[in-house]
């Protein structure tokens, strides 16, 4: 049952919908309006008015970082790619303390964006099952542990399926069920947070 007197229908809605132009943005490479998306989700949790724009460019520049991490995948400079992705986990940290997270937490969102990506390929490149469903079940794991981290409760689990459901209709561009398969995904984190909204709660 909640117990809260916000009106935590709008903000789930309000977080869906930046989490959706998150990814739309971040498709097109527009990166402007990233942080301005990113901004709206973390003013609905309550980050500090004067903490919101340095986390918002943060978490861009990890994205764009990721970018040219994938143009390395995408000639198999899989040396490279490793480097921006060591570069995306150092910034994790700052953004860790920004949010008070557990030591980590936003590192296991940057591994499962790793291994999420070398699944994508590995599909791309017919590299054999094994390959395929070994990357995946590790996307699997490092989100799990991410919520894990945060929430501490088995609403950990409820919200990496949903989020993986959404990640399914992200590459296909299906941006309607995105944003329902995240209605229901915070939904259920705050659900696992005892409907508190919290900054701890952002999702990158």
């Amino acid at each position: 049952m909640r117990k809260t007197t916000e009106n935590i229908d709008t903000i789930i809605n309000n977080l869906a919908l930046a989490y959706t132009d998150v990814q739309k943005s971040h498709g097109k490479q527009e990166y402007d309006i990233l942080v301005q998306s990113i901004c709206l989700m973390l003013k609905n949790l309550r980050v500090a008015p004067e903490k919101i724009m340095q986390i918002a460019e943060t978490a861009t520049f990890m994205y764009r970082m990721s970018d040219e991490a994938d143009a390395q995948l995408e000639v198999k400079n899989f040396h490279a790619h490793d480097e921006y992705f060591a570069k995306i986990a150092f910034l994790a940290v700052s953004l860790d303390r920004h949010l008070k997270l557990d030591k980590g937490s936003i590192r296991d969102q940057v591994r499962w964006w790793y291994h999420y990506r070398l699944y994508r390929k590995a599909k791309y490149w017919k590299e054999g099952s094994v390959k395929v469903y070994s990357q995946f079940l590790l996307t699997f794991f490092f989100l799990f542990l991410e919520h894990i981290r945060r929430l501490r409760n088995l609403h950990a689990i409820t919200c990496t399926y949903w989020l993986v459901r959404a990640g399914r209709r992200h590459d296909k561009r299906d941006w309607r069920a995105v944003q329902d398969f995240m209605c229901k995904y915070w939904a259920a984190k705050f659900a696992g947070n005892k409907w508190r909204v919290e900054p701890k709660l952002a999702l990158f």
